[in-house]
């Protein structure tokens, strides 16, 4: 699979540095979105639903784990940022495979 710098300018750098630069943009940005996302799903959770919720919408021994559902709720953003991290190691291996 050649990319179309490659093919532009016959200059296999110019084809690596496309690759480098379009998978760093995927990665960062996907990263980006769900690391700027995390704060507001923490705000969300624990500064205005847990509060509405403790308000006597549920029994004072659901509490607990209620916490628990909306901490891994939150972490999940933490989880998916870490994974388009590691996405990166699949594409190099497609790239360089062929």
């Amino acid at each position: 699979m050649m990319s179309i710098a490659l093919v532009v300018t016959r200059s296999s750098l110019a084809g690596f540095l496309f690759f480098l630069i379009s998978i760093l943009s995927i990665i960062a940005g996907s990263t980006i979105v769900h690391l700027i996302t995390l704060p507001i799903e923490w705000n969300s959770s624990f500064n205005k639903a847990l509060p509405i919720l403790k308000e006597g919408y549920v029994r004072e021994a659901d509490i607990p784990a209620i916490e628990r559902i909306l901490k891994a709720v939150a972490l999940t953003y933490v989880s998916v940022a870490l994974m388009s991290i590691l996405n990166i190691w699949r594409w190099i291996a497609l790239v360089f495979r062929r």
